[in-house]
């Protein structure tokens, strides 16, 4: 994702997702993220300078187009991009803290005397 010049999100509107994995992975990999405009997609990132949004077949194709002639642009939004999603929390290692915290807050609840790493054994 990191290495191609645009990298393109899709959510599957029938499951109606509102963001995927990709919607972190793509800007954490430092990649230039071609999005569908989804309400959590416009809270989490700027548009035209972190991400681009598309919208319809037409846009989707321009954005392309003119993404692929402007690559300062497009180093620029992936490097906002990427910064943005490390001040979000939605990293892969912010995720395993939330888990962990939330195992050990469980455990002290049950008031449970086994090690956490036998658990996972």
């Amino acid at each position: 994702m990191g290495g191609a010049a645009v990298s393109v999100n899709l959510v599957r509107r029938a499951n109606r997702d509102d963001h995927v994995m990709r919607t972190f992975e793509i800007p954490a990999c430092g990649g230039c993220m071609l999005t569908e405009p989804t309400a959590t997609h416009r809270k989490l990132f700027k548009e035209g300078r972190e991400v681009f949004f598309f919208d319809s077949p037409a846009s989707f194709v321009g954005s392309i187009r003119s993404l692929l002639g402007n690559p300062a642009a497009r180093e620029q939004a992936a490097h906002a991009a990427n910064i943005a999603v490390k001040k979000t929390g939605n990293r892969y290692d912010d995720r395993l803290v939330s888990i962990v915290q939330i195992a050990m807050s469980n455990r002290r609840t049950e008031n449970v005397q086994t090690p956490l790493y036998a658990v996972a054994r």
